[in-house]
């Protein structure tokens, strides 16, 4: 009998995604190592980098069979944009060439990918099975940020990381959703994990969209399901008491410093500031004024910061500044549209692709009304990707998961 170890299509794709958000996982904690290990965060980096590239590359024959047309279609217009802003808008080059390149590599090939995927399922299990295991690896950061110092060494990530946070967040919620879904002491410590994490490591942001995810399974779960939502909210809200406790706060963030852990997000708590703008309501009123002086003007992509400001922190006034109110708002418009047309979708309970679909909403909406650009943020374009995704195999695993649905709103 002949055995053969060759892997489907469909696994080899979920494969390599779940190598993706591991990769991005692994690249935001390397720095860490690098002062008491040696480690350089930029050779460690560029092989993570090479090993998800070969990744990619292995799947090439896939591509071209499933996805050659709508490949061709990516590739015109991506094409079609750069060519137009290179022509037509050169002063933004200096910024935009960086920008193009960074979404060609990080944005455009992971869209292509998760556009092309038909079981949904499978890759739903892929990405939780790398989640747990991006949650194991962060008990780890935990302990190594804490006992580092006691061993003579130092694991730091700076006074708070960004980038950390952010790759926290897509795994958090996939682990969120599968302890409301199949509640138990091992999804429920990975939860508690990853928050303190994001709470005592990571930044302000991420916290938006663990709590609107929250809030939406709570709205969308059927009603055998609310009491474990109910009981994550509860949990959630005992962490945001922040206006009424933030003695709490204070407490924790001193048990936290005293075993080595300095969080920015928890003084914030703790001195009722974490509402403050870091600048951004300077930068809204900037943006907008720039706006309505001038509404109908296209200054091209990157224009805010090839003039040496920020970008704006929201992703409709970054549209309606860099395209203009006409095609900018219809690009925002269309936004606002895919994000209704998820959120009114009726069989999340069932349909792992809604699932998939409102997790990513939920990651790169909340992220882009108050941090990062559209043009470098992953899991928007990957939320894009899969809400985009209607292959013919995909239309009839849907109707099969809409006959046998027994959910509360079928």
């Amino acid at each position: 009998m002949k055995i053969s170890f060759r892997l489907n299509d469909e696994e080899r794709i979920c494969n390599v995604l779940g190598m993706l958000f591991l990769s991005l996982y692994i690249v935001n904690i390397l720095p860490g190592f690098e002062v008491s290990w040696g480690i350089p965060h930029a050779l460690a980096s560029m092989i993570m980098k090479l090993v998800l590239g070969s990744g990619f590359f292995s799947c090439i024959d896939v591509v071209f069979r499933r996805f050659k047309k709508k490949l061709l279609i990516y590739c015109l217009i991506t094409a079609a944009i750069i060519f137009t802003s290179v022509l037509f808008f050169p002063s933004n080059n200096v910024v935009f060439k960086y920008t193009s390149s960074y979404f060609l590599v990080n944005c455009l090939l992971p869209m292509v990918f998760f556009g092309m995927v038909h079981d949904f399922q499978l890759l739903k299990q892929k990405l939780l099975k790398i989640s747990e295991i991006i949650a194991i690896l962060t008990m780890i950061v935990l302990v190594l940020k804490i006992a580092a110092p006691r061993l003579g060494g130092e694991f730091s990530l700076g006074y708070y990381s960004m980038g950390f946070g952010y790759a926290c967040l897509v795994p958090m919620l996939f682990l969120m959703f599968e302890f409301v879904q199949n509640p138990n002491v091992k999804y429920g410590l990975y939860v508690v994990v990853m928050l303190l994490a994001i709470m005592s490591l990571g930044s302000r942001g991420p916290l938006v969209g663990i709590l609107s995810f929250a809030i939406i399974a709570f709205i969308k779960i059927n009603h055998e399901k609310r009491k474990n939502v109910r009981i994550l909210l509860g949990f959630l809200a005992g962490l945001f008491f922040v206006f009424f406790s933030s003695s709490l706060f204070t407490f924790l963030y001193y048990l936290l410093y005293e075993i080595g852990i300095d969080s920015r997000t928890l003084i914030m708590f703790a001195n009722h500031n974490i509402g403050y703008m870091s600048g951004r309501d300077e930068l809204y009123e900037f943006f907008i004024q720039e706006i309505v002086s001038n509404p109908f003007i296209i200054r091209g992509i990157n224009r805010d910061q090839a003039l040496g400001f920020n970008y704006p922190h929201n992703v409709f006034l970054e549209l309606l500044y860099q395209l203009g109110i006409i095609l900018g708002g219809l690009i925002a418009g269309s936004i606002v549209f895919k994000a209704y047309k998820a959120l009114k979708s009726k069989h999340m309970n069932t349909d792992p692709k809604q699932q998939l679909e409102i997790i990513f909403m939920c990651a790169s909406l909340s992220t882009l009304m108050i941090s990062g650009t559209l043009w470098k943020l992953i899991n928007f374009w990957i939320w894009i990707a899969i809400s985009n995704n209607k292959s013919r195999e995909y239309k009839k695993l849907e109707r099969e998961h809409r006959n046998e649905s027994t959910a509360y709103y079928a």
